[in-house]
Order: C-alpha cells, then sequence, then structure tokens
C-alpha cells in the first residue's frame, strides 16, 4: 500500500521546532510556517513522538529535552526573514551560523541553496567585515542585521516563497554545522 507523499522536508521540522521555542498555536505555526494545517499537524506528531515538544489547549513548546536541543541550535546558527534591496522582488531569509573554524565558501554551498528551492544565494564570511572571498563588496545592510564575530559565515537566501528562502538556507547551514533533531 501506497500512502501520501508527505508535504514537507527535514529543515520544515527544524523550522517548526525553532517556533515551537515559544509557546505558540497551531494556527500561527500554519502562517508562519506557509504550510498546510495537516502538515503542520504531521511536524507537530514528529516532534512530539521525539519528545522534544508537548501541546496544550494554549498551544505547543518545547520540553526539557526540546529546551536543550534549542540551546545547542541557537548557540550555532540565527534564522531571520529580511528584506534588502538585492532581489528586491524575492522573498529573503538569512541564516547566521556560529563557527569558530574557517568555514571553506564555495560554489557547492551556493549550490546546495538552489538545490532545495532558492533562486539565488549569498554565502559570505566575517572577519571585520562581510566579504564573499574574491570579491571586493561591502555589505554594510547585511552586516547591521546580526552581531558577528570572526569566522562567522551568513547563509541569504532568496527565493519565491520564504518558506523556500528559510529551507534553503538552513539546508547551506546544515551543511557547515551539524543541525539534526
Amino acid at each position: 500500500m501506497v500512502g501520501n507523499k508527505p508535504n514537507f522536508n527535514d529543515f520544515d521540522v527544524i523550522r517548526c521546532f525553532l517556533a515551537a521555542s515559544r509557546n505558540i498555536s497551531r494556527q500561527r505555526l500554519v502562517r508562519e510556517l506557509g504550510l498546510g494545517e495537516g502538515t503542520v499537524r504531521s511536524l507537530l506528531g514528529i516532534l512530539k513522538s521525539k519528545g522534544i515538544i508537548s501541546s496544550t489547549r494554549k498551544g505547543h513548546s518545547l520540553t526539557r529535552k526540546g529546551e536543550a536541543l534549542a540551546g545547542r541550535i541557537n548557540c550555532s546558527l540565527e534564522i531571520r526573514k529580511i528584506k534588502t534591496k538585492i532581489y528586491k522582488n524575492t522573498r529573503q531569509a538569512a541564516v547566521l551560523v556560529r563557527t569558530k573554524r574557517q568555514v571553506k565558501i564555495s560554489v557547492g554551498l551556493r549550490d546546495i541553496a538552489i538545490k532545495n528551492g532558492a533562486d539565488a544565494a549569498l554565502i559570505l564570511s566575517f572577519d571585520k567585515k562581510l566579504y564573499a572571498p574574491g570579491m571586493e563588496i561591502n555589505f554594510p545592510e547585511l552586516e547591521r542585521i546580526f552581531e558577528f564575530e570572526k569566522n562567522n559565515v551568513l547563509v541569504v537566501s532568496f527565493a519565491k516563497t520564504q518558506r523556500d528562502a528559510e529551507n534553503s538556507a538552513l539546508a547551506v547551514a546544515g551543511k557547515i554545522v551539524d543541525l539534526r533533531i
């Protein structure tokens, strides 16, 4: 017997988990994640089965196990919806990846974003300023969004939907740090 193909991916699970780090209703998750109610119900079921969220009539929140996991992930990354002057007519998301080691920025990382729904992506390193290796371009607009430290990486994805922008940026971040739930 063949069942329905899931309408979500691993990065939707991560986005749902991150949103549940504050007490949140299923309806709000539907709006924030850009997914259908049935899909969000499935995502919440996955997170509950792993023991990392609990649900009440007031909403969904993290368990102690979930809080520990959120602490680990939040130490590694920060995700935000952004709006820049770059590719103005797209949805945009930025993920700050906090890493102490220098990350080799390559076309392969950009390709990961594209394969996961981005129309375009910037992958930038930070060392006193944001830069794209091999390019003499400054990004002061992006530097004001986050607090950077040496060797941090900023992944900026541009897509038709906010979901694709966020998922594609998370896909690149997941190649740099462990995002498994």
